[in-house]
């Protein structure tokens, strides 16, 4: 008995229309535009077509791909790089969306998009957001933060150093906490924090690493790691950023 098949037909007509939905960048009503007739018969053609035993896409599948073709389309009108920079420089969604004028769902995909040519990195967003926000400080503060170091230098005692800038010595030994968590040596000072042994330290710092490249931020790593936020922060600014 002979296994020989029919070839299956398609004209040329709906194998256009088949190519045009399959390739994600049209709806029923534009290809129905195109050919004249209504998108209830381009629906009914694709019908056909399946039945037939062609690969036709969902309905669904068809939407994903036309959001992909806007956003690749969207993506040829900016310079990626520079839309990355301003990404990792911490560039808030409102911002970006107002200086690029795309809608913030564009400019979700627009991250999906750029994240899957690595061209834009979570991690290197999420160093960047920590970096700013431990050394960015105000002005007042690296005043007090210079009369500490000369003070701390000639031995004064924290009552001294709490007269001369008018604060507390409970809002001191916070500032010199934080001058140390940025790797400042405040003189005299004992040593404070995390007294954790080298193995520990790099257990945390290895798992923190593997979180941020796969995308977690910092609650999610925190709950996972069974860490506060702001130790998680401390540790990635003491090994992953000023190492």
């Amino acid at each position: 008995m002979s296994s020989y098949k029919k070839p299956v037909y398609i004209s040329k007509r709906n194998q256009k229309i088949l190519d045009m939905w399959n390739s994600g960048e049209h709806t029923y009503e534009s290809i129905g535009d195109e050919f004249f007739i209504t998108r209830e018969r381009i629906r009914q053609i694709l019908a056909k077509e399946k039945k037939k035993g062609f690969e036709i896409l969902s309905t669904n599948d068809a939407a994903k791909n036309r959001i992909k073709h806007k956003v690749r389309e969207v993506i040829k009108t900016i310079n990626p790089e520079d839309f990355a920079k301003k990404y990792h420089d911490g560039a808030s969604v409102e911002e970006m969306t107002d200086y690029y004028d795309i809608s913030s769902r564009t400019f979700y995909q627009i991250i999906e998009e750029l994240t899957e040519k690595n061209v834009i990195s979570h991690r290197i967003k999420v160093l960047n957001e920590i970096k700013y926000d431990i050394e960015n400080i105000s002005e007042i503060q690296k005043y007090r933060e210079k009369i500490i170091l000369a003070m701390r230098a000639k031995n004064e005692t924290y009552q001294e150093i709490s007269d001369e800038l008018q604060i507390s010595k409970p809002r001191l030994s916070q500032t010199i906490k934080s001058m140390k968590d940025r790797g400042i040596d405040v003189p005299n000072s004992r040593n404070s924090g995390m007294f954790l042994g080298r193995d520990e330290t790099l257990l945390r710092v290895n798992n923190i690493d593997k979180c941020l490249d796969n995308g977690m931020n910092m609650r999610q790593t925190s709950i996972i790691l069974g860490l506060t936020e702001q130790t998680v922060k401390k540790l990635i600014y003491r090994y992953l950023i000023k190492k």
